[in-house]
C-alpha cells in the first residue's frame, strides 16, 4: 500500500476525513508582459540604445548589465563600481554608456566591448542621473552632492560645474537638440539651462515638494515631470506653463518617459505599477502590474513599441504598448 493510501486508511479509522487541499489561482500574468530579466539586487536606471536592441541596467548588485531585447540574453555584466549603481545612459549612437555609483564615480564604458573607457572623478557624493548630449561629445552627471557636472566625453575631464539646486539633484536629460538640459532634484523647482552659455533660461515649479524625473518630448514641444506627491505635469515647453496634472501613483512617481512619437507618457512609483498615459489629453490608457517592490526607473524604445520598467524587486520587466481602446 502505498503511503498516500495508508495515511488515508488511518485517518478513516480515527473517524476524520482527508480535506483537499485549497485551489489556489494561478497569478495572472499582464497579457502586455513580453519578458522578466533579473538582477541579484535592487535595478536604479534602464535605458535602452538608439535602434532599441539593447537595454542597459543598472542595479545596487554593483553591475551594469547590457542585454539583447529580443532574446533576453546579457550580453555583458559591466564590472568596475564598487557600490551599488544608481543611474545609466546610453550615448545617441548607442557605442557609449554611462553609469554613476554609490562610489562617487561616473563610468564610461564600451557598449560593444563591455571595457570601461573613463572613470570620472570629482563629484562630493554619489551621482543619482546621467545623460550624454545628443551629439555625444558632452556627458552631464548630477546627484548628492547637489553638482551638475559637464564632462568632455573623449576627454574625461571636468569642462563646468553648475550650481543652481540646493540639495540632491535625482534627474538631467537634454533636449532632443542639445540646446537645453532640464535638472530637477530635492527641491520644489525645475531647472532648464541653455547649453551654449549654461545660463539659466527658464524654472518650472511643480506642484510637488520635489521631482524625481523630467524628460522633453521629441518634438521639443512638452515637458513630463514626475514628483514625490504622487503627480504627473505635462508643461508646454516654450511658454513654462503647466497644462495637465495627473494624480497618477499611490506614492512617489519615480520615473517617467515620453514615447518617441510623442503619443505616450509613461510612469512608474512606488505603487509597484507602471502606466501609460495619452500626452495630449493627459487620460489614463493602461496600468501594468506584475513588480512587487516600488518601480525606479521606466525607458520606452525608440520604435515606441516596448516599455522597460526596474525595480527594487530584482527585476526589469519588458511590456508591449497597449493601444488605447
Amino acid at each position: 500500500m502505498s503511503s498516500e493510501g495508508l495515511f488515508s486508511k488511518v485517518l478513516s479509522g480515527l473517524g476524520l476525513k482527508k480535506e483537499k487541499a485549497p485551489v489556489i489561482p494561478p497569478i495572472q500574468e499582464d497579457p502586455a508582459l513580453i519578458k522578466t530579466l533579473s538582477h541579484y539586487d535592487a535595478v536604479r536606471g534602464v535605458a535602452f540604445n538608439h535602434d532599441g536592441s539593447r537595454l542597459a541596467t543598472a542595479s545596487y548588485d554593483e553591475t551594469v548589465k547590457v542585454w539583447d531585447v529580443e532574446s533576453g540574453e546579457a550580453i555583458h555584466t559591466l564590472e568596475g563600481h564598487n557600490h551599488w549603481v544608481e543611474c545609466v545612459a546610453f550615448s545617441s549612437d548607442g557605442k557609449l554608456i554611462a553609469s554613476g555609483g554609490r562610489d562617487v564615480t561616473v563610468k564610461i564604458w564600451d557598449a560593444a566591448e563591455g571595457k570601461c573607457i573613463h572613470t570620472l572623478k570629482g563629484h562630493r557624493d554619489a551621482p543619482r542621473a546621467v545623460a550624454f548630449s545628443p551629439d555625444g561629445k558632452m556627458l552631464v552627471s548630477a546627484g548628492v552632492d547637489s553638482m551638475i557636472k559637464i564632462w568632455d566625453v573623449q576627454t574625461g575631464q571636468c569642462k563646468k560645474d553648475l550650481k543652481g539646486h540646493p540639495l540632491y539633484i535625482e534627474t538631467v536629460s537634454f533636449s532632443p537638440d542639445g540646446a537645453l538640459l532640464i535638472t530637477g532634484g530635492e527641491d520644489p523647482q525645475v531647472k532648464i539651462w541653455d547649453t551654449t552659455n549654461w545660463e539659466l533660461q527658464k524654472t518650472l515649479k511643480p506642484k510637488g515638494d520635489f521631482c524625481y524625473s523630467a524628460k522633453f518630448s521629441l518634438d521639443m514641444k512638452k515637458i513630463v515631470t514626475g514628483d514625490n506627491r504622487e503627480l504627473i505635469e505635462l508643461w508646454d515647453a516654450e511658454t513654462g506653463e503647466c497644462t495637465h496634472v495627473m494624480r497618477a501613483h499611490e506614492g512617489a512617481v519615480r520615473s517617467v518617459a515620453f514615447s518617441s512619437d510623442g503619443r505616450y507618457v509613461c510612469s512608474v512609483g512606488d505603487d509597484e505599477k507602471v502606466k501609460l498615459w495619452d500626452a495630449e489629453t493627459g487620460s489614463h490608457i493602461h496600468t501594468y502590474k506584475g513588480h512587487k517592490k516600488p518601480v525606479h526607473s521606466v525607458a520606452i524604445s525608440p520604435k515606441g513599441d516596448i516599455i522597460a520598467s526596474g525595480s527594487l524587486d530584482l527585476k526589469v520587466k519588458l511590456w508591449s504598448i497597449v493601444e488605447p481602446s
